[in-house]
């Protein structure tokens, strides 16, 4: 159906529930016929009928020739609020929600519904003053926690009532738990590979070290912030993080790691900025494998209707003490967007690109491609997380060994849970698994694997 076969019909259809309602009568009788009205149609009901399959241009026309706009029924202004809301009529939206909670002040939902309206067009003060009503009202603990982190979410860094919610500027959480990996050193699917040796094409069987080795073993460790506001606007945010991890039956696959960064954050209103030195270190059998330390700025400016857009920069130096020719110094480069789907749910996608040119010739490379990802809420204390990345991934230099550049499609698709559990054991106690499969699809046959990662843990959160 056309727009304006479909404009063309919501007006036949609300004209004849007018005629059918007797909606000619004068004003005076307004209030005589109402009762009368809503028993010979039920018109919530058929305006209900109408915005569950998504008509809110006939909801709207419907809900306004039938009851006004300044109606004092608090389902019907919540009604016109969400079609007028989902038709993009933003400012009819704020005055119907206006006009309830005018009538039922002490609405949980209206506040939230309005509030989310706020964050839409990028009013985030009003947002966040809603929010924290709403929190206020309500009577279920799992709706004022959830709309408290809303409100946390949206206040300035520095600002005094929001520290006394947080009640701290720092977070420790400690994590321990168990991991099955199914290719450890990243070994080829194929028992043989091409090569080229002497100018003469050759298929070398592989050893039973070079295939995939599949083991499981524990994993731990710690992560730290710490958040030190300078003013409302500004603030320096330290992390850090060390984990380590240890197989039953490789113990040369043993490996443990360190992460620090200092960043510098800015936020007003919709926009919010930083720029962050950053450190690792990754360690093998005891042995340094790669220190990297780099800084990175990135900048996201909120939009209408839950949209917000981000890009970042950054520059790194890439240390690998075993192998000189891997020393590598690169860029990286990313613009994404993000979705508010709800408060709960949240969708994004992001391009990245980034450039490595190491000492040799045949590590230097260029990667670039998307990542997908969604946060799910689906209940107070259960969040759910998936992504997925693909990289295009091709190598400067051919291999001496090889007949051809390398040249890799990395597909890198992850899900995981996170459960809060303290209601019935410690507060602050989660159980946390995610599942990552890895796909690495390569033109050199060395180069091509699978991998499947399983890690399921508890973290308890101070």
């Amino acid at each position: 159906m056309s727009s304006n076969t479909g404009r063309v019909f919501a007006r036949r259809a609300v004209l004849w529930l007018a005629v059918s309602l007797g909606l000619a009568l004068p004003h005076s009788a307004w209030a005589q016929a109402e009762a009368a009205k809503e028993d010979t149609v039920n018109v919530r009901a058929v305006a209900r009928e109408l915005l569950r399959d998504r008509q809110w241009q006939m909801a709207c026309a419907l809900l306004e020739t039938v009851y006004g706009r300044q109606s004092n029924r608090g389902d019907v202004l919540l009604m016109q609020a969400t079609c007028s809301r989902e038709l993009g009529r933003y400012e009819d939206a704020l005055a119907y929600y206006h006009r309830l909670i005018e009538l039922q002040p002490d609405s949980v939902r209206a506040r939230a519904e309005l509030g989310g309206l706020y964050l839409r067009v990028g009013r985030v003060e009003e947002a966040r003053r809603e929010f924290a009503q709403a929190a206020k009202l309500s009577q279920r603990a799992d709706a004022a926690e959830l709309l408290e982190r809303l409100v946390q979410a949206l206040a300035p860094i520095g600002e005094p009532a929001a520290v006394a919610r947080r009640g701290k500027y720092w977070q420790v959480e400690v994590y321990g738990g168990l991991v099955h990996d199914t290719n450890l050193n990243g070994g080829p699917s194929a028992s043989t590979i091409a090569a080229v040796i002497g100018g003469v094409p050759v298929d070398l069987t592989l050893t039973k070290d070079s295939q995939p080795i599949e083991d499981a073993g524990w994993n731990a460790g710690v992560t730290a912030q710490y958040l030190h506001p300078l003013n409302d606007r500004w603030a320096l945010l330290a992390q850090g993080a060390v984990s380590m991890t240890s197989y039953f039956g490789h113990s040369d696959f043993n490996n443990d790691s360190l992460a620090a960064a200092l960043a510098l954050l800015y936020r007003k209103d919709g926009f919010s900025a930083s720029i962050q030195p950053n450190f690792r270190l990754y360690r093998q059998q005891d042995d340094t494998d790669t220190a990297a330390y780099g800084v990175t700025a990135r900048a996201t400016q909120a939009l209408d209707d839950g949209w917000r857009i981000t890009g970042s920069v950054g520059y790194f130096d890439q240390n690998v003490p075993s192998n000189d020719d891997r020393d590598a110094k690169g860029g990286l480069a990313s613009f994404g967007f993000s979705k508010l789907l709800s408060p709960r749910v949240e969708v994004g996608a992001e391009y990245l690109v980034q450039r490595e040119r190491a000492n040799e010739g045949i590590y230097s490379r260029t990667l670039h491609g998307p990542v997908l990802y969604a946060v799910a809420s689906v209940h107070q204390k259960v969040v759910l997380t998936g992504s997925y990345r693909y990289s295009d991934i091709h190598y400067d230099d051919r291999q001496a060994i090889f007949p051809h550049t390398r040249h890799d499609d990395q597909h890198i698709a992850s899900i995981g849970v996170d459960w809060d559990i303290g209601e019935w054991t410690t507060k602050g106690l989660r159980l946390r698994g995610q599942y990552t499969y890895i796909d690495n699809r390569s033109n050199l046959d060395a180069y091509r694997y699978d991998r499947r990662i399983l890690s399921v843990g508890l973290a308890m959160r101070f």
